[in-house]
């Protein structure tokens, strides 16, 4: 099959089926390998991301722990007004460091300190306590204003331990602990291991037993006023954290990794050798920590540490649970939850790079406590009362708990929108160039393959229409000639006879100066003999030259002129302009054949600046869509099976590019009735 044969099986429904899968085949391929680029660079963003929360999470557990070890530092006479020191066998009293004002901004969020005696006494030290009944707060140096603002301090400390049930309702902030001496004040300093007082285990029941109580069922007591919701109710996206953990699942912590092989030089002779060497070192340092140089006290002036408590009403207590004198008491603070968190939890997460794009959610045995969103798509400010944790969106980074006594206190990371980088951008723009550019190209090739089946097609219309526009007058011709020639007609047909062979001669003629025209062009060695022509003598040459065009046809010439002579030029070519006038006269008497109104009008004007030849027919007209095409080389108006009128699509063309060779411009509009071409040239101005 050649390649001609070849090309006419191709149609559009063809061309668009195959550009469309060969733009898939490639835009595909580029689309998955954008799309991977992007996700390894959206998880290399999570790694760097889940690595900062990591950090970050570090640096609040050690702002935590530092808040905790200075408390934990301090010792328990340091919870009232007065503490009892010696010093060179004197005995004196000074104002302990919690007594001051001041203590109370040492912690963000702090309400107080406070101590609970084994008979559920309350006092803080913020009040000293009245050891005689005629003794005044005015012998301790307060005034009133400060006597008045510790009160008030301290009976805000009660109520909050009174109506989260730490506390029984007793008026004992009015009577404080009443202390009998400064003997027994320094005597109750001393901190005994409950591990060892069996006998106090009934008394711990009626101090210690509700912060027990509060400890061991926090997860079904704790319901606070503002409900955010639970964990569960993230509407997190954690595949990312799946992934990570099973990654860390791949290498087990050391605590569970199997110890190592022994080199192979090593013999079972010498790892005894060593095991009894390592014995032997610890026996011997067992036997210098036994000799009897002085006294053992293994839990004399040791604290217990604190534990930590999320009450109802939205406050924190981080309390420890003493043994004085063989008598438990409690000891500890109460927090401002909120105040408390934004100062130490939401203070280095906004300094940190994670808040641009990230929330923090505070968490308390799967119950949130505080939503700490990021600055830059902050969506839900905290002070937006319908916050809770179904608005928390995102990629899960991190889910992380702190360490004693917060270990119940879970951070939890999540990434609203990850920044790419610069690396993702490129990607993103050469994904997008990409497939711009296959769009472009693809959509040039669709164009240029549908206009060169297009140009086939009116090709081989263009063959079968020359074929039958000259076999059908040179038939008409051979069967006159041989009619002429044998001598049957009569002297009146003759004549008749020569004039019909006459004009099918002339428009053979016409149509192969076309065709030789329409090849000179194509070779671009179409040579014209352009020299200014005065418009009188354009209007006889037009007149003389389209009168017996038109009257061989049965139609009309109206030939409009100026009324006045002119002198004017034109820069034409004579022939070429013939042509173009007797090619619009020949496209008008073929599609008005029909036409009620047999007349072909030629109007020829003049202006400054141009002249203008307007060829108008009476006939249906071009339909709308069409009237841009009919100047395309090959187009017909029409459909090729239903077309009646004869024609072979060269004509307009030539038109058109016979015109722009002279300088001048070619326009088509619809008239009612009929269709009206206009050709301008540009006047001559020697």
């Amino acid at each position: 099959m050649n390649k001609k044969a070849r090309f006419q099986r191709w149609t559009p429904n063809r061309l668009r089926l195959i550009l469309g899968a060969s733009f898939l085949l490639l835009a595909l391929p580029t689309l998955i390998l954008s799309y991977q680029a992007r996700e390894q660079i959206k998880w290399e963003s999570l790694y760097q991301n889940r690595a900062l929360a990591e950090e970050l999470s570090n640096q609040i557990d050690y702002q935590l722990q530092s808040i905790i070890n200075q408390e934990e530092k301090r010792q328990s006479n340091e919870y009232r007004f007065l503490i009892s020191q010696q010093e060179n066998d004197q005995r004196y009293q000074r104002r302990s460091p919690l007594s001051e004002l001041a203590s109370l901004d040492t912690i963000p969020g702090l309400l107080g300190y406070f101590e609970i005696n084994e008979k559920g006494e309350f006092q803080t030290p913020l009040l000293p306590s009245l050891t005689e009944t005629n003794q005044t707060y005015s012998e301790f140096g307060l005034s009133e204003n400060e006597l008045e603002q510790r009160k008030r301090q301290s009976q805000n400390l009660y109520n909050l331990l009174t109506e989260n049930h730490l506390l029984e309702d007793k008026p004992a902030t009015a009577q404080p602990v009443q202390a009998t001496n400064d003997a027994k004040i320094y005597e109750e300093d001393r901190v005994e291991n409950p591990q060892n007082l069996d006998a106090g285990v009934d008394k711990k029941a009626n101090v210690q037993q509700k912060f027990d109580d509060l400890a061991l069922n926090q997860s079904k007591r704790y319901s606070p006023k503002k409900q955010l919701g639970n964990v569960e109710e993230l509407k997190l996206e954690r595949s990312f954290a799946f992934a990570e953990r099973q990654r860390q699942e791949v290498q087990p912590p050391p605590s569970k990794r199997k110890p190592a092989a022994p080199a192979p030089a090593q013999t079972a002779n010498a790892l005894l050798e060593s095991a009894d060497a390592i014995a032997s070192d610890a026996e011997s340092e067992f036997s210098a920590s036994m000799e009897p140089t002085q006294a053992i006290t293994l839990f004399e002036g040791i604290n217990p540490p604190f534990e930590l408590a999320f009450l109802d009403s939205g406050h924190m207590v981080l309390y420890r649970k003493l043994w004085k004198n063989d008598q438990p008491i409690v000891q500890g603070m109460a927090l401002e939850q909120e105040r408390f968190l934004q100062n130490t939890v939401e203070s280095l997460f906004n300094n940190s790079i994670l808040s641009q794009h990230s929330n923090l959610v505070v968490a308390f045995q799967g119950n949130v406590v505080q939503i700490f969103s990021g600055i830059r798509y902050n969506r839900y400010p905290l002070s937006f009362d319908g916050i809770s944790a179904e608005n928390v969106e995102g990629t899960l980074l991190l889910q992380q708990k702190l360490t004693p006594p917060f270990d119940k206190v879970q951070l939890i990371y999540s990434a609203n929108q990850l920044p790419m980088g610069p690396g993702g951008q490129v990607i993103t723009w050469v994904s997008v160039l990409l497939v711009a550019l296959l769009i472009i190209i693809f959509s040039a090739l669709y164009k240029l393959g549908i206009k060169q089946i297009h140009l086939h097609q009116q090709q081989q219309n263009f063959i079968a229409s020359v074929s039958h526009e000259l076999k059908t007058p040179l038939t008409s011709i051979r069967m006159f000639s041989e009619m002429l020639k044998e001598g049957w007609a009569s002297a009146e047909k003759q004549m008749e006879y020569y004039d019909f062979i006459s004009d099918e001669s002339e428009r053979l003629s016409r149509l192969i100066t076309n065709v030789l025209q329409l090849a000179r062009m194509e070779r671009q060695d179409l040579q014209l003999n352009i020299k200014p022509v005065q418009l009188d003598t354009a209007v006889d040459l037009i007149q003389s030259r389209l009168q017996s065009q038109i009257q061989a046809s049965d139609f009309e010439l109206q030939l409009n002129t100026p009324q006045t002579p002119t002198n004017k030029n034109m820069n034409v070519d004579c022939d070429a302009l013939m042509q173009i006038l007797m090619n619009l006269v020949d496209n008008s008497i073929k599609f008005s054949k029909s036409a009620i109104k047999r007349n072909i009008d030629v109007t020829i004007s003049e202006n400054h600046q141009c002249i203008q030849i307007s060829v108008r027919d009476y006939g249906p007209g071009i339909p709308p869509k069409q009237l841009k095409k009919v100047f395309n080389l090959f187009y017909r108006v029409g459909n090729e099976l239903t077309r009646s009128a004869q024609g072979t699509g060269i004509g307009l063309a030539l038109v058109q590019q016979l015109t722009a060779a002279m300088g001048g411009s070619v326009s088509v509009e619809n008239r009612s009735p009929g269709v009206e071409f206009t050709l301008q040239f540009p006047v001559h101005n020697p």
